[in-house]
């Protein structure tokens, strides 16, 4: 935990850190004095001696503090304390730009004119004292949802590096310009005299992206990107958007190389942008819609309009994924990549022992998906490695599980990745303890990075409240029990994260679970439910409004059967034993769903003879869902669930309204490759083997197995999957990008 948390820094009281980087960390504080929340932006310690950055750090509360405007975050107090500086600002109660976009993809026109508008003002205000603002992007745009009329209400952020129209500042003193690549002014890059009109462009950047859901200028890497804003033609937005080409005109010239052609200020920009908007919605009602698109429009031979556009998208960093060359050729002829929506199974479900949809959520498709390998740039640190669970933290992507170490023993391993495409491994040494460690699930719980898996005969518990640079390991007494430990899963609820799996000795555990309120103190939950004759094991669980469902397995009728539990008013309970009790063998791993819109649906595996989840070869995927009443098993008949060689169903999301799974499955060459299942309900569900190309990156020599899976949507990436890769016995952990083919 962050130390400063609770104490009193400055005449603030600091409750929980709300944001931080790399030059600083913002805390939720109350301003003693005052009485009010606030935003306290304190320089991070290793900075504070760095005459750059403490130069930046205080024009900034200059800056912000001189300029009077409704749009601009307003400055209480700034000093220094202990040679610590800070800024005390109002505190927004709500997103920035950037996670909004990233959550929901591209905005309603009217919405992002009225968010934009906003923040032109303010930058106009700037300009009017002289100043220009230099760094205009999403992330610097805080955006507050009024409760009494839902609109939403923007501030201007960040005056770190404004500078004065007078001076040729768009470059730093090493000869590096300072900005965003994806909105930097050309006159930034090259040195030349900044103004008002250096901001014009940014904006009309994050404009392009409010309404396309993507940046103007994508490339591969920085470099690329700088070399378009200096040489490429403005791009033109999507025909099927329906804004016209007048609002295509207004981004060019917001967006044109010379300062001289561009708006005189922010203001216009968006004043012309919701002219044309308007007189495009009048004429639209007088007229009617635009015919419908039968899918030729634009088309010319070798893929055309559309086609050009699959290739560009394909080539953006943004997506940060590696196509494979097939699915690309193919992609470029049939399909363009659709803009990313949120997924994720984080909503407000509903309480599966009480209601549930008896029906599927309307029909339709699910999406369909192009896999590729997200992982070709770095390889170090993962041979002899395996990714079992994962999560997106604020657009940080971080992977759990083990690796092998020098001596042959298992060491906890964690991943992270800033933009899904560089990925390292975080060498710490609380994660490569004697013994063997393994990390099973993780979770982000009141600001703190939370791991959890066993380590050696005992649950193993890590946490992280730098954004994963350091972990310590938990010595919590209540983790440490006879016999083996294992937890296997992680789950916020309210103030409590509870975690799910087993506890006993070896053949006859009992399920178990464990909650705390700090990520640090553990406490077992006892209860008679977790409990039975023979082996009980829990490995998943879901959030369920006030409670948890948590899926495994039991053998006490003797056979392997697919088992659930709930815990809600603070006790668990089982769930309709005697209806998951079937022939064979069947465990439930996984677990999704359950709001207003979708059900709840366990996944696993099943087979007649051996515990399926143990890598056996006749294993079937299972799917069971919740009717309302009790959980029943779906999907099997309609074939898309049993094929040849195994098939285990590891990992299930909620995206777009649809259910993802990934696992294994039966390859081709005998092998095992990575398998892909998609259903629009949770009942019909599709292979994506039988798109074959879409999913050639999942096989491939040797095996390949997917064992997590989070909803990503940033950078044109829609889901990453997370597993290994075994070829000649050396495993390599692996991660794979998918990408949403439009329906």
């Amino acid at each position: 935990m962050d130390p400063r948390i609770g104490t009193v820094f400055a005449g603030h009281r600091i409750h929980r850190v709300i944001g931080s980087g790399g030059a600083s960390v913002v805390y939720l504080a109350e301003h003693l004095r005052l009485g009010r929340r606030v935003a306290l932006k304190v320089l991070a310690p290793h900075l504070a001696d760095d005459e750059a950055f403490r130069e930046r750090f205080i024009r900034e509360s200059r800056i912000a503090a001189g300029l009077d405007h409704p749009n601009v975050v307003t400055v209480f107090d700034a000093g220094e304390v202990e040679g610590s500086l800070y800024i005390s600002m109002r505190y927004v109660e709500g997103s920035d730009l950037r996670r909004i976009l990233d959550e929901q993809g591209p905005l309603e026109p009217a919405r992002a004119v009225g968010i934009l508008g906003q923040i032109a003002s303010a930058l106009d205000a700037a300009h009017a004292e002289g100043l220009v603002h230099r760094d205009v992007k999403p992330a610097n745009m805080l955006v507050e949802i009024r409760s009494a009329t839902r609109d939403d209400r923007a501030y201007l952020s960040d005056f770190g590096i404004t500078k004065r129209t007078a001076s040729r500042e768009g470059l730093t003193r090493t000869g590096q310009f300072v900005g965003t690549v994806d909105y930097v002014a050309p006159e930034q890059i090259s040195g030349n005299p900044v103004d008002a009109r250096t901001d014009v462009y940014s904006l009309g950047c994050v404009l392009f992206e409010c309404l396309s859901g993507r940046v103007p200028f994508p490339g591969e890497t920085g470099v690329a990107t700088i070399y378009s804003h200096l040489n490429d033609a403005p791009p033109t937005l999507d025909p099927a958007l329906g804004l016209g080409e007048g609002v295509d005109r207004i981004v060019s010239r917001a967006l044109a190389k010379s300062k001289e052609a561009r708006f005189g200020g922010c203001g216009e920009l968006i004043a012309t942008v919701r002219d044309e908007l308007g007189a495009r919605a009048a004429t639209t009602e007088l007229t009617g819609p635009p015919p419908a698109d039968d899918g030729r429009a634009g088309e010319t031979s070798g893929g055309g309009v559309r086609g050009s556009r699959v290739q560009e998208r394909a080539r953006s960093r943004r997506r940060a994924l590696a196509i494979s060359a097939v699915a690309l050729l193919l992609l470029a002829t049939v399909v363009a990549l659709a803009l990313v929506l949120p997924g994720g199974d984080d909503g407000t479900p509903a309480d599966p022992t009480t209601t549930g949809p008896t029906t599927p959520p309307g029909g339709g498709e699910p999406p369909s998906f192009v896999w590729g390998d997200a992982y070709r740039t770095q390889r170090t640190g993962l041979l002899g490695a395996t990714m079992i669970d994962a999560l997106v933290d604020g657009g940080v992507v971080f992977a759990v599980g083990h690796g092998t170490s020098a001596v042959g023993e298992d060491d906890a391993a964690v991943w992270r990745s800033d933009d899904g495409r560089r990925w390292g491994r975080i060498a710490v040494t609380s994660l490569a303890e004697a013994g063997d460690q393994r990390m099973l699930a993780v979770a982000s719980f009141e600001g703190t990075l939370v791991a959890a898996g066993w380590d050696g005969s005992d649950a193993g518990v890590w946490t992280s409240s730098d954004g994963g640079e350091t972990w310590a390991a938990s010595d919590d007494p209540d983790l440490v029990d006879v016999g083996d430990q294992r937890i296997r899963d992680l789950v916020p609820i309210g103030s409590e994260l509870i975690a799910v799996g087993s506890s006993g000795t070896a053949g006859s555990q009992d399920a178990a679970a464990w909650s705390t309120s700090d990520g640090a103190d553990w406490a077992r939950m006892e209860a008679s439910a977790l409990s039975a004759d023979g082996q009980q094991l829990m490995f998943a669980a879901q959030a369920v409004q006030e409670g948890v469902v948590a899926v495994g397995l039991t053998d006490e009728r003797g056979d392997i059967d697919a088992a659930v539990w709930e815990y809600a008013d603070g006790s668990w309970s089982r769930s309709n034993p005697e209806a998951l009790a079937a022939a064979g063998q069947q465990v439930m791993l996984a677990i999704a769903g359950g709001g207003d819109e979708l059900p709840l649906v366990a996944v696993g595996c099943e087979d007649a003879d051996v515990r399926c989840d143990t890598g056996a070869a006749t294993a079937d995927a299972a799917v069971w869902r919740w009717d309302g009443a009790s959980w029943v098993r779906v999907g099997a008949e309609s074939g898309r669930l049993r094929g040849e060689g195994e098939e285990t169903m590891h990992a299930i999301v909620t995206y777009r309204g649809s259910f993802v799974a990934v696992g294994g499955n039966g390859g081709p060459l005998g092998d095992l490759d990575g398998g892909v299942w998609t259903s629009a309900d949770g009942v019909s569900w599709r292979a994506s083997a039988q798109d074959a190309p879409a999913v050639t990156a999942l096989g491939g020599a040797g095996d390949q197995e997917l064992r997590a899976l989070v909803a990503y949507s940033r950078h044109g990436v829609a889901l990453f999957g997370f597993g290994v890769s075994t070829v000649d016995s050396v495993e390599e952990a692996r991660v794979w990008g998918a990408t949403q083919l439009e329906g």
